[in-house]
């Protein structure tokens, strides 16, 4: 059996069938965060706000780091979805990771741009119904970033590791649900080694209209068929700045491998 052709990063399951009005964005100035700060919160600059954080050390020093996403709150780019109900923000976001001092306070290590694009009803940033804001943790110095499907029950997430002055990409995983299967997908860029595997069952996801976020929760999974580890050759691992949008990621790129196609 043949796994389904794997999207660059998550596909999209719903079309709108109406037209959709092209809302042109204009060429993002990004402000310039502080070098060092004595919270998380105050990384945000004039007119930002912190919209996520995750704690935790990062470079081994036994201190609490943080990751953080910001986010500009301009009320002119929060735009009304047609045929949606709630709101639609295209404020553009930074993320940012900053390590914690001896003396108290942070010290900024980096600030990125790419990695979360601001979204968009239409273009190459277009995220369909669902904003893939994402979702972040900390685990045994390594930091993770998650993202919901645009369209549907699916979920992206890279793992990074601060190793030789960068933030570098060490694992990728991938779910996908089609057709009653789920299919998953995960690559250790340090061993060189990608599994890949089907399972009956899916993801279910509802709609919180409260703060207009979908909540996944996993149903239970039946057994395992089809599954298979593939090598590939070792390569330097990618930094976060090489990444660029999420969305656009390939697999096949980052390994060398062909992703057979359905």
């Amino acid at each position: 059996m043949k796994f389904p052709a794997l999207p660059q990063a998550c596909s999209f399951a719903i079309v709108l069938l109406f037209s959709t009005p092209v809302f042109a964005q204009e060429a993002i100035t990004y402000p310039a965060l502080p070098h060092q700060a004595r919270t998380a919160e105050e990384f945000a600059p004039s007119g930002w706000t912190v919209t996520k954080k995750a704690e935790g050390d990062l470079n081994g020093d036994n201190r609490a780091d943080v990751v953080i996403f910001l986010q500009q709150q301009d009320p002119s780019l929060i735009l009304t979805r047609p045929f949606l109900s709630g709101p639609f923000d295209t404020n553009p976001r930074i993320l940012a990771v900053a390590f914690a001092q001896a003396g108290g306070g942070y010290t900024l290590s980096l600030e990125n741009h790419t990695l979360l694009p601001p979204d968009a009803l239409s273009g190459p940033n277009r995220r369909g119904y669902r904003q893939a804001s994402g979702d972040i943790g900390i685990t045994d110095g390594t930091w993770r970033i998650a993202f919901p499907g645009g369209g549907g029950p699916d979920s992206t997430e890279f793992t990074f590791r601060w190793q030789d002055g960068k933030f570098r990409l060490i694992s990728y995983d991938q779910h996908q649900f089609l057709d009653g299967i789920t299919y998953e997908i995960s690559v250790n860029y340090l061993t060189g080694r990608m599994h890949r595997s089907q399972w009956e069952g899916r993801y279910g996801w509802q709609f919180a209209p409260a703060n207009h976020e979908n909540t996944v929760t996993v149903i239970p999974r039946g057994s395992d068929t089809n599954s298979r580890w593939t090598e590939f050759p070792v390569r330097p691992l990618l930094t976060l700045e090489q990444i660029g949008d999420w969305a656009a990621f390939s697999v096949s790129e980052s390994t060398g491998l062909t992703i057979e196609p359905n």
